[in-house]
């Protein structure tokens, strides 16, 4: 073989080794005493059920045994695609091949093992002792790892088992890892939660110290403590799983913790959990993007909807009633047509003269159009415009029962104030809303950010946390909610909501649900890695088979009143049940025109007087005209009786 065909075939060997799914040949047959390639493709298979990707760490010169195990390995794979030497966290499963212990511990370095769902198969070409430390099950994590060596098959134990360790096995089968429910062997699970209905009702606790850190641990003085959707949840997947728990209260001002400076989580349920102080919380955890970030949450056992509680709509008296049986528009409408109809008449008059003189004035006009049409005034109709009239005349008729048929139901029943429904409402209406001890993370409640600027809801929306009033006391809450202009956060959970603070069955008559809500959130259990699968496995299997629903039914229909029920129900619909009696308000503007012809009928009748006055009294002109009417009218009879 030329020298030229010799650095070819060192070219793609090279190159083979490096590249993605590349399958490079050995041309001379290389055997490996303590291996076969159809046991090695069956510990593949066991270790890496379902792959779709694998990253192959192996060194740059790798021995014979090296190569030609990773030969097997790239020949038998059946996954999608795997690669060589390379960091990337997209794929689960990782194979190590060397014949150094030394340079595996630094391979680990480059592979994510706090994830549980991390599987790892090591292949080293030599014999280990006990006292390797590749034996040493803590720098593997959480991650699933099964170990072949020159004198023997090893499989770690389940990361949900307490203390790991490597165990020797017989079959190779037993490299498989368990699927379906987990046993936990008893093992003692430190759990975190606090008081939020309807979600968990544990109150009472006692200082206790674990693990050399002193918790408030919750032990119920009462029985109805130990219930709640979340916590029977927990219960019941304890009870699956066999394991014990402890719970214990979270630490703190916020009772789930706070993000600081995007890089770190402090206090709560979830700097607990990030901590490793507890390896399960629950309470109303919402999955969000913070949240994800810093720690595991399992698969949402339902979604929780956020709503203001506002002030109901009061009940009020217009001095415009009387007009409320039509909308503006139609008033418009019928201004307009007689303003339209008199100036009709009006030109009419003018150019025919078979038209009765009086319609050349545009008041006389005017007045008796309205008459007619309110049926008031019914003189006899010209027939130069005899059609018009009819017309005209029937329109009010129609006009009139329309009006008149729901004006008594209408000044009878109360008018209420515009519902309060939206951010926008919420903002025009001036109110503030708060809640006790801590303000809570406005952009998990609102949009802050800045293309909300963009959209006209969330602008209203970013104004909202400038209305937040840190409150002092629960009666500090009552008395601002009496006051008729502040509103309460809270949840609605199933079909009943529920106030993120307390508050009392009085204030609960005044306050209504705003329908639009202001955010909604799923809501799950947070967990340390290795006990994402375990919980969700059961979490999913409680869901499908009802019981989460029947939990959250159960609970809700036991340990909720009545009040948290009918905040859902208005109270300012029409009811035709329930009169009231009249007031001079309603009717003020029937008053006001009552009172306003009176005065310029006065003002007519004084001008008229005043014309046919000359020098006698005002009185004198008064007796006057009694005296010609009383002669009229006894020249009429005499006439009559002739």
């Amino acid at each position: 073989m030329d020298l030229r065909a010799c650095l070819v075939l060192v070219t793609q060997f090279w190159w083979g080794s490096l590249t993605l799914g590349k399958r490079y040949d050995i041309l001379q047959k290389n055997e490996i005493s303590w291996i076969s390639e159809e046991n090695l493709t069956v510990v593949v298979e066991y270790s890496f059920p379902e792959s779709r990707c694998c990253i192959v760490h192996v060194r740059k010169n790798a021995t014979r045994a090296e190569q030609t195990m990773l030969k097997w390995f790239s020949t038998n794979y059946r996954g999608q695609e795997y690669f060589t030497r390379r960091k990337t966290y997209v794929c689960a499963d990782h194979l190590l091949i060397s014949s150094n212990s030394s340079e595996l511990t630094n391979s680990l370095r480059s592979i994510p093992v706090a994830k549980a769902s991390t599987r790892i198969l090591v292949l080293i070409d030599s014999r280990l002792e006990e006292s390797s430390s590749l034996f040493n099950a803590s720098i593997y994590v959480n991650s699933n790892v099964n170990l072949l060596c020159r004198n023997g098959t090893y499989a770690l134990s389940e990361n949900y088992l307490e203390p790991r360790r490597f165990k020797k096995i017989s079959r190779f089968k037993e490299l498989q890892r368990k699927t379906g429910i987990a046993d936990f062997q008893g093992r003692v699970i430190q759990a975190s939660t606090y008081y939020s209905p309807p979600f968990s009702f544990l109150k009472s606790t006692v200082n206790k110290t674990i693990r050399g850190v002193s918790a408030a641990i919750f032990v119920p003085v009462k029985e109805k403590e130990i219930d709640g959707i979340e916590l029977n949840i927990f219960m019941i997947i304890a009870k699956t799983l066999n394991f014990t728990y402890t719970i214990r209260k979270p630490i703190g001002r916020y009772n789930h913790g706070r993000k600081y400076n995007d890089t770190a989580w402090i206090g709560g349920m979830v700097g607990q959990i990030v901590g490793k102080e507890v390896d399960l919380a629950f309470s109303n955890i919402w999955i969000n993007l913070d949240n994800s970030q810093f720690v595991n949450l399992t698969k949402p056992w339902t979604q929780v909807f956020l709503h203001f509680l506002v002030p109901r709509p009061k009940a009020f008296t217009s001095f415009w009633a009387l007009t409320r049986p039509l909308s503006p528009t139609v008033w418009f409408v019928i201004l307009g047509a007689l303003a339209l109809k008199t100036i009709y008449i009006y030109a009419k008059a003018k150019i025919n003269p078979l038209v009765p003189k009086r319609f050349r004035n545009v008041v006389v006009t005017f007045t008796e159009l309205l008459g007619r049409m309110l049926g008031t005034w019914l003189p006899p109709i010209p027939p130069q415009i005899r059609l018009q009239f009819i017309l005209w005349e029937l329109a009010g008729f129609l006009i009139v029962t329309i009006y008149c048929s729901s004006l008594a139901a209408r000044l009878t029943n109360p008018e209420f104030e515009q519902r309060i429904d939206t951010v926008r409402q919420f903002i025009e209406k001036n109110l503030t809303w708060g809640r006790e001890s801590t303000a809570p993370h406005f952009k998990e409640y609102f949009d802050l950010s800045v293309e909300a600027n963009l959209f006209a809801k969330d602008k209203w929306a970013k104004q909202m946390p400038s209305r937040f009033i840190l409150e002092r006391s629960s009666e500090d809450r009552m008395n601002r909610i009496f006051q008729g202009n502040y509103g309460v956060i809270g949840r609605i959970v199933g079909d009943v909501y529920y106030p993120e603070n307390s508050v009392t069955n009085e204030a609960l008559e005044v306050l209504r649900v705003m329908r639009n809500p202001v955010g909604q959130f799923y809501t799950g259990f947070a967990v340390q890695p290795w006990l994402l699968d375990p919980v969700n496995t059961v979490m999913m299997r409680l869901k499908e088979s009802g019981i989460i629903l029947y939990q959250m039914v159960h609970v809700v229909h036991r340990r909720t009143g009545t009040h948290l029920r009918e905040v859902f129900i208005e109270h300012d619909s029409i009811d035709f049940n329930k009169f009231i009696d009249l007031a001079i308000n309603p009717l003020g503007v029937g008053f006001a025109m009552l009172i306003f012809g009176l005065l310029l009928a006065t003002v007519v009748f004084y001008s008229e007087i005043r014309a046919v006055q000359g020098k006698a009294t005002f009185v004198e002109t008064l007796r006057g005209i009694r005296r010609r009417q009383l002669s009229e009218t006894y020249v009429t009879l005499r006439n009559e009786s002739m």
